[in-house]
């Protein structure tokens, strides 16, 4: 007797279509494939899902989704290796994310915000480059620390000066050692100004004129931009600017005295301009005169006239100041590094801001040039404008009046 075989009808492979048999067979949601077949797939290591190993990604030795992948996994702008989402947080670069082992090579810079290699690190989490401009800050930008007075916020009358300057041979090492001068910008700080090529304008912080007199570093400063090449005198570009508190002229005849001031400027522009030690050019350009008659009006309007009428910023005397009027600007002089200039200058503004407070129209219309350093000379707390006065042969009335 012949026996007959009865052959099993398995199907066939969902994906290759080949013939199922009962050993060569697996279910895999809900589909039956070959083995061959069936050992292509791969389930995600976060997800659990199917995916076909065309479609799986690969991180170290986790078999992944394209989904997953692309949620957890990023890829290193620096050495183009994968690293986990979770660090993009703590390692991100200025140019993309970071990788844990590239981010211990790098560190962005506090100042300017770039990625840099730990190569280009300096102090206090900047670069080189910012580390050596560090304190030089964007034109007006003013002091970190804000407006500090010395030697307190209680006195009448203060000075702020900015002393413009040039030609340094590195500009950002300049600054590095000046820096050190402001204590923490307490005493001063720095800006950048359009005006000067390779320079740094360096701005003190509100002080009484005794103050600038006996404490302030101006002697530390003028050796420093000395020591780094810089100049100011010997220039084209600087000038010396002196501030003082328009709340100096406050009352009722705050306008008179700021008409006052600005008459004897116009008054003496000859014997300033000497003083100053600018030429007709540089002063026609930075600090010009109103050329107009002061005293033909109320002060009132006259001092609006003087604010409104005029680019007052480039006046001699600028009524505009800074801080919304919290200041007057007298920009006469010329730059200098020498301290007893320096000094001579603020006491000169100090003698004349006290003069057309205590002196009325008239008398300040008589007076003579010889008369007005005489009375400065005779002052003790002007010593310095005293010996200028002289070393210029300033003190007499021989320069023609304007």
């Amino acid at each position: 007797m012949v026996e007959t075989q009865i052959k099993m009808d398995f199907g066939t492979c969902d994906d290759c279509s080949c013939e199922l048999t009962e050993d060569n067979k697996e279910e895999l949601d809900g589909r039956t494939l070959c083995e061959e077949c069936y050992e292509q797939y791969y389930h995600c290591g976060e997800c659990g899902v199917t995916i076909h190993q065309d479609e799986a990604q690969s991180y170290h030795g986790a078999v992944l989704c394209q989904s997953c992948y692309d949620d957890h996994f990023h890829r290193c702008e620096c050495c183009r290796d994968l690293y986990d989402q979770d660090y993009e947080t703590r390692y991100g670069s200025t140019w993309g994310g970071m990788c844990p082992s590239c981010s211990e090579e790098h560190f962005i810079c506090t100042m300017c915000g770039r990625t840099l290699h730990m190569d280009d690190y300096e102090e206090d989490d900047c670069c080189i480059d910012c580390y050596h401009s560090k304190g030089i800050h964007h034109y007006h930008d003013g002091a970190g620390c804000g407006i500090q007075f010395h030697p307190t916020n209680q006195e009448p009358l203060y000075f702020g000066v900015e002393l413009e300057t040039d030609k340094y041979d590195n500009p950002s090492e300049a600054a590095t050692a000046l820096n050190e001068l402001s204590k923490d910008e307490d005493l001063f700080w720095m800006e950048e100004d359009g005006s000067l090529s390779n320079g740094i304008e360096i701005i003190s912080q509100p002080c009484t004129l005794q103050y600038h007199q006996n404490q302030f570093p101006w002697a530390g400063i003028s050796d420093t931009v000395k020591r780094y090449g810089g100049k100011s005198h010997n220039t084209t570009t600087c000038g010396l600017h002196i501030h003082f508190s328009s709340s100096f002229f406050s009352g009722v005849h705050k306008d008179l005295y700021q008409v006052r001031l600005v008459y004897l400027f116009e008054k003496f522009y000859a014997k300033l301009t000497k003083f100053a030690r600018r030429d007709v050019d540089s002063l026609t350009q930075w600090a010009r005169k109103y050329d107009t008659p002061m005293l033909d009006k109320p002060a009132r309007e006259k001092v609006y006239d003087l604010r409104n009428d005029y680019n007052s910023h480039y006046q001699c005397v600028n009524l505009q100041g800074t801080g919304h009027g919290s200041t007057i600007e007298i920009r006469m002089f010329k730059g200098t590094l020498r301290v007893e200039t320096i000094l001579a200058s603020i006491e000169l503004v100090d003698f004349l801001v006290h003069l057309v407070k205590k002196t009325s129209t008239i008398k300040l219309q008589a007076m003579t040039w010889a008369e007005l350093t005489a009375l400065a000379s005779k002052q003790k707390q002007y010593h310095y404008l005293a010996n200028y006065l002289t070393l210029r042969n300033l003190n007499n009335d021989r320069i023609e009046e304007d």
